[in-house]
């Protein structure tokens, strides 16, 4: 009988262990915005030459944060996710566009000697100057060769484990890649993340919205940028959640030693100022948002400096495992603990 038992219990085990998924972990930055003074010409403008010193002033505290990001990362730790606005942009020619996103990549590349998967933001081809003419000759086969895809690659995924992971450029419309991409799934993935740079839970865009009911079925999670935030909401509909978290990396001089001290969690207020906002300006958004969006967000958290002043810097170091999902995040001001943010609990 003890034989029948242990051999049972054997049997369990070793299955319990070829189902169970990888745990690992990732780091996260977005919104960077590097710049040089150089890259916009002999005499830039007043606003320009404040912002550029702004950018700067910050590479000292980029520096300090990569190392810091270097120290508390482990064999777990997988790679690096920039999720876009890597640079300011706005260069005065496609030379000194470029000229920014390489000085980003080689500093990166001093540090983090991981896997480094980027995506494209708004200001990688901002400017009437060269900007376009830089990302997609120069910027964007850069940021493929990052991630060992072929020079042409502006969309692509990347496998880590059991998971999978898909990079896309918001900015030219995704939704057709996302559609093959699941469709010619081989089997279910433990986890879908979209890494994409702006965010998509709520902005009211068909193109988002069909983003968002393409990752329902799966409990897709986005992983973005843009806002200078660090938020989470849940779009809840049909049973299915699709979970998005937001990171800002913004590490200029006055930002740098913003601390974490409140968060925000009233739904309807949030959704409420959001709507009343300059991204719902026209009777067809407000249309859209109020149909397709408020009605399915029922998660909502927002992480601030003192004050509400904006977000404090930083990075995240994503946990996955078949528990969940598990957001460690790490002010700009290296000297305050990192706080956690469940963002998937599979154990409730």
């Amino acid at each position: 009988m003890c034989k029948k038992i242990f051999a049972v219990l054997t049997l369990l085990l070793t299955s319990a262990m070829l189902w169970a998924g990888e745990t690992y972990n990732f780091m996260m930055i977005s919104d960077t915005h590097f710049g040089s003074e150089a890259s916009f010409g002999p005499s830039p403008a007043p606003k320009i030459q404040k912002k550029l010193k702004r950018c700067d002033q910050a590479v000292p505290n980029f520096r300090a944060m990569f190392s810091h990001m270097v120290k508390t990362s482990d064999q777990a730790t997988k790679f690096l996710i920039h999720a876009g606005d890597i640079i300011e942009g706005y260069g005065f020619n496609a030379e000194a566009q470029a000229g920014q996103f390489f000085m980003a990549d080689t500093l990166l590349k001093e540090y983090i000697k991981l896997p480094i998967y980027m995506v494209r933001g708004n200001h990688e081809v901002g400017g009437k100057t060269g900007g376009n003419e830089a990302y997609f000759k120069t910027i964007a086969p850069a940021i493929a060769k990052n991630a060992g895809q072929p020079a042409d690659t502006i969309h692509y995924t990347v496998t880590c484990g059991e998971d999978l992971f898909i990079f896309v450029d918001g900015y030219r419309n995704p939704g057709e890649f996302l559609r093959n991409t699941l469709k010619n799934l081989a089997k279910r993935p433990r986890y879908i993340f979209l890494v994409i740079h702006q965010d998509v839970i709520p902005q009211p865009h068909q193109f988002l919205l069909d983003l968002i009911k393409q990752l329902l079925p799966y409990d897709g999670i986005i992983l973005n940028g843009h806002t200078h935030r660090n938020r989470v909401l849940k779009y809840v509909r049909d049973g299915h959640t699709v979970t998005q978290y937001t990171i800002g990396s913004y590490v200029i001089a006055d930002t740098a030693k913003m601390r974490y001290e409140s968060t925000k969690n009233d739904t309807a207020a949030f959704l409420k100022k959001f709507r009343n906002a300059k991204y719902v300006a026209t009777p067809e958004r407000k249309q859209l948002f109020d149909a397709e969006f408020a009605p399915f967000i029922q998660g909502y958290q927002e992480f601030n400096a003192l004050k509400g002043r904006s977000t404090a810097a930083g990075y995240a170091r994503i946990k996955v495992s078949d528990a969940g999902i598990t957001v460690l995040v790490q002010s700009a001001d290296l000297s305050q603990k990192p706080f956690e943010i469940k963002l998937i609990d599979k154990q409730k």
